[in-house]
């Protein structure tokens, strides 16, 4: 579904980052970021800053979002260059270099 590349599969894989299982939404997260719709720009952003989720999920969401790699996706990324978690904090740091690039 990551190299579909459609509207379809990008409604179909951001549904699944509501899954119950985190590696399931971690895997719908990068598949986004491989799709690189700007329709997965929101979903992501709403898990990136989910506190409560978990911390490869968040890690994968910054991800995506540099692969998205507009710059409405890298900003909604940069953000989070000082969050708690390491891993979020390196994704976040590679859209923050990326927007001032």
């Amino acid at each position: 579904l990551g190299e579909i590349g459609s509207g379809e599969a990008t409604q179909a894989v951001a549904d699944a980052l509501a899954d119950e299982q985190p590696v399931v939404r971690s895997v719908a997260a990068r598949a986004l970021g491989l799709i690189g719709d700007t329709r997965a720009i929101d979903p992501l952003a709403d898990v990136l800053g989910d506190e409560s989720e978990a911390t490869e999920v968040r890690a994968s969401a910054a991800w995506a979002l540099v692969q998205v790699g507009t710059e409405r996706a890298l900003e909604a990324a940069a953000e989070y260059d000082d969050d708690r978690a390491y891993t979020v904090q390196v994704e976040a740091e590679k859209a923050r270099d990326a927007t001032a690039a």
